[in-house]
């Protein structure tokens, strides 16, 4: 006969022999929970276990506790002396079950949830948003209440959802602390009150707390991106140059990176039609009226920014900047010139850790202070890639012989025809009149072979290098190629420029501005991972419902780069397919299910693999949650 003890350690059934019990519950079909302990054999001829021992402990009451079996005490009268509670799977004391599954009676009924819930996505969202200070920096700048709320909608994006219309939906069957289900009309009416003011202030948050993290100052980087919409209400919706749905309106959004975190330091949006060089002076004064000083750190901005009056606004800021050159502004193209040799040297000026040749030049400003003008010296640092610029002559060159080709065939092939029909004429007007021969020539003109149409993209590129010669005679082409506008078109072929006033070194302000790419893989985690692509919203919500794509997206490139670190550093972890979208397919397989009697949810034994996933987004495995609740 086995004899049972209680194991407090263990909390858990054994026997004499040191086998564990194990507990299951089991419900009747009138809705009664009974408590069962048994213990497997294993049938060696049939190769399978089977139950070799069982006995009913007793029934499940409401409050969690077990009303015993007498049976069950009358074979062990040890269990008499205490109150019992089901503990999930173990029996627990009246202590030890409050201290883990704590009673909540003044809490709100959560009838409404799944009994079983995903937990891995939620979960990780929430504690890297309380880890980053952005639960803390929402309450701040819009109260307990509305914060929990925001960053649950920005989790529902994080976790792969669509249309906000099913927040509802969504809610029952994830995990989220403090959050209930709310109709679509609830999320608008949120979203309308995230105002520019309360947004700006949530920014300037965010920005003290990089500023923290980095006392010396930090790197920021300004970019923008346009966001297409069909919405007609929209007021600041407008044409302008969008490479995707050119046919529909879009707000522009600007973001300012953390090149250390990924994170978002400031976001607004602003009319679709308006370019990135004229925005940014305004984009400089916003910041500063909310109380963001940027004079500490360095600016990043590429080419779509360029222009002189931007840099003039940022030296009489006081602003350090380092901005990347389009090649087509006349100081960059004369200092090019006289360089050109220089940067064309394969060894001299050679920079082989950034595959490119680099010199600078003094590039010299005045600042308007209130003492007067003064002059300031910067630095424009002059790259070529030699590589980049083969490729580019090779793809010109290429584009230009191509089209050349097609022009002098198509000339030929109707100079030809045109040949044969006069002579035909000719003939004509032997043996009949020259009216017939006219009249021939006039029907047989339209029936010439018509030139190949080229591709109008195609054709803008390279109409420049090629000569039409209308009275070309003899063997002469019709078409040539100009290799003088040629040549001079890819003189600066591979080159860019750096404007800076913050670092003389060529070699960091390269590398320095490489780092934007942080900004550009946030856009792509904004409009392809969150749901940002299109608006679909209106006047009232749009800047809300951005607000909380930049939620989303800062969370998420921040996962993004602590997987991507951690794998790094540890070769046994390897994110799935290199994608943090496939992490999350991964995570989305983690889930708890509903204590019988409590608010709690129970993970149990997480599997190796899904806590390898939590691993790489840097949560300790031995801290993963056993228990969450809802409140």
């Amino acid at each position: 006969m086995h004899i049972f003890k209680y194991v407090s350690i263990m909390a858990k059934i054994q026997d004499s022999e040191g086998k564990s019990w194990a507990l299951m519950a089991l419900k009747d079909p009138a809705g009664r929970v009974y408590i069962r302990a048994y213990i497997n054999g294993w049938d060696a001829v049939k190769k399978r276990s089977y139950v070799q021992h069982r006995i009913q402990v007793g029934r499940l009451q409401s409050d969690g506790s077990i009303r015993l079996s007498d049976n069950f005490l009358k074979r062990f009268p040890s269990f008499a002396d205490d109150t019992w509670f089901w503990g999930d799977q173990e029996l627990l004391k009246q202590p030890d079950f409050q201290s883990k599954f704590p009673s909540t009676p003044e809490k709100p009924s959560i009838e409404w949830s799944d009994d079983n819930i995903r937990v891995g996505v939620t979960w990780a969202g929430w504690k890297y948003a309380e880890a980053m200070g952005i639960l803390e920096d929402l309450t701040t700048a819009f109260g307990a209440k509305a914060a929990s709320f925001i960053l649950a909608i920005a989790l529902f994006k994080l976790d792969g959802q669509e249309s906000m219309i099913h927040f509802e939906d969504w809610v029952p069957q994830v995990w989220l602390p403090n959050i209930k289900p709310s109709s679509g009309q609830r999320i608008s009416e949120l979203l309308k009150s995230l105002t520019v003011t309360k947004q700006d202030n949530y920014y300037k948050c965010r920005y003290e707390r990089a500023m923290k993290n980095s006392p010396n100052g930090t790197t920021l980087s300004f970019d923008s991106t346009s966001i297409s919409t069909d919405s007609k209400t929209i007021e600041k919706a407008a044409f302008g140059h969008a490479k995707q749905n050119p046919d529909m309106r879009q707000v522009n959004y600007m973001a300012v990176a953390d090149h250390a975190t990924g994170d978002v330091v400031y976001a607004c949006a602003y009319d679709g039609s308006i370019t990135d060089k004229t925005i940014l002076p305004t984009i400089y004064l916003q910041m500063k009226s909310a109380g963001i000083d940027l004079r500490s750190n360095i600016l990043v901005t590429d080419r779509g920014f360029q222009s002189i009056y931007n840099t003039q606004t940022a030296i009489n800021m006081e602003l350090k900047y380092i901005q990347f050159l389009s090649v087509t502004e006349g100081a960059v193209i004369n200092e090019l010139n006289r360089k050109l040799k220089n940067l064309k040297d394969p060894i001299a000026h050679r920079v082989p850790e950034l595959g490119l040749s680099a010199v600078t030049v003094k590039d010299h400003w005045t600042q308007d202070t209130d003492a007067g003008t003064i002059g300031i010296d910067a630095w424009l640092h002059l790259y070529r890639n030699a590589t980049a610029a083969q490729e580019e002559v090779d793809d010109l060159l290429g584009k230009v012989r191509e089209v050349h080709r097609i022009k002098v065939a198509d000339a030929k092939r109707y100079q030809q025809a045109l040949d044969l029909i006069r002579k035909q004429a000719e003939e004509i007007k032997k043996t009949k009149s020259e009216d017939a021969a006219n009249k021939f020539l006039e029907v047989a003109r339209k029936k010439l072979p018509r030139y190949r149409r080229v591709d109008e993209d195609l054709w803008s590129q390279v109409d420049d290098f090629l000569i039409e010669c209308p009275r070309a005679r003899g063997n002469a082409s019709v078409w040539k190629i100009d290799y003088t506008k040629l040549n001079a078109e890819l003189k600066h072929a591979g080159c860019q420029a750096i404007r800076t006033n913050a670092i003389s070194d060529p070699i960091e302000a390269m590398r320095i501005y490489r780092q934007r790419n942080i900004i550009e893989e946030g856009f792509k985690q904004l409009k392809c991972e969150v749901g940002g692509k299109r608006l679909q919203c209106t006047d009232a919500t749009y800047r809300g419902k951005l607000f909380v794509y930049s939620i989303a997206q800062a969370i998420r490139m921040h996962m993004l780069i602590t997987a991507r670190k951690t794998q790094q550093e540890n070769p046994n972890l390897k994110m799935p397919e290199e994608s943090l979208r496939k992490l999350f397919c991964g995570l989305q397989s983690v889930q708890a299910r509903k204590h019988r009697s409590t608010n709690a949810f129970v993970l149990g034994t997480i599997p190796k693999r899904h806590r390898d996933l939590f691993a790489l987004l840097g949560f300790d495995q031995k801290k993963l949650p056993k228990t969450v609740y809802r409140f």
